[in-house]
């Protein structure tokens, strides 16, 4: 997984975390351009290889919680996304 470097940009105006998907079923490259986000998300490194699947049954889904700052967390439950501001 390479979520660390993922690198997102928020233009809501709420201050609620936002949620993210990854939900890729087949054998390939996983980008970050796969990851479905609302419309006040933007991604800004869309290329970012993500992960790669193997075999005939691969398959990966995520839920990413966006947040406000800098960052990633990974140590908790959940995975952790910080949006940038702007």
């Amino acid at each position: 997984m390479n979520l660390k470097k993922l690198a997102v940009r928020y233009t809501g105006s709420t201050e609620e975390p936002i949620m993210a998907y990854i939900d890729y079923m087949e054998k390939g490259t996983v980008m970050a351009s796969d990851i479905t986000v609302s419309s006040e998300i933007e991604v800004l490194n869309p290329d970012l290889v993500i992960a790669t699947l193997s075999g005939e049954d691969a398959k990966l889904y995520m839920e990413l919680t966006i947040t406000r700052g800098r960052g990633y967390d990974g140590a908790n439950t959940g995975i952790i996304v910080t949006w940038l501001s702007g």
